[in-house]
């Protein structure tokens, strides 16, 4: 009998410990997993008296949540990309954009990505981009870590940074 007890408890709390997104001492609820980073990456070029800064972004398929449609499977993301001087928000600028694929494996893929770019007008200082992502067919954002951008005057330059796609 005390055999079985064991055996029972033994099943018993391998199988609750071992559930995805159980984590012990904390009430939440998994989260959304985004398997792999989504990059974005600033540029700034002098422009007039402001800064041209280009944000370049990259998420992989895997991150997308893809539907069937027909043959097809189509996704989305909505990006927006706040711009804040201390605690004072300034602006944003949000880009939507959708993608298909013909392929179920490219759906799964974190070698392929949806890319894009943004460009933000900002004067010279120092700023903290927020950048919350929306999945669609999710309707759930998700918030990146928000990163400090440093635009100061340089010396004027005809080569500028490059910008590297790997």
């Amino acid at each position: 009998m005390v055999k079985y007890i064991f055996l029972f408890f033994f099943v018993s709390f391998s199988l609750a410990f071992s559930q995805k997104g159980f984590q012990r001492g904390e009430d939440r609820k998994p989260e959304f997993n985004l398997h792999k980073a989504v990059f974005i990456e600033p540029h700034a070029i002098p422009f007039d008296s402001l800064y041209k800064c280009y944000f370049t972004y990259k998420i992989p398929f895997n991150n997308i949540l893809f539907l069937k449609d027909g043959e097809n499977f189509t996704g989305g993301i909505s990006l927006k990309l706040e711009v804040h001087k201390g605690d004072a928000y300034l602006k944003s600028e949000t880009v939507s954009k959708k993608i298909t694929v013909t392929n179920y494996d490219l759906t799964n893929s974190d070698n392929d990505f949806l890319e894009g770019l943004l460009t933000i007008y900002l004067n010279e200082g120092n700023y903290t981009i927020k950048p919350l992502l929306n999945i669609e067919n999710l309707n759930k954002d998700i918030l990146i870590p928000p990163f400090p951008l440093e635009i100061k005057i340089t010396e004027p330059a005809n080569i500028f940074d490059p910008i590297v796609n790997l």
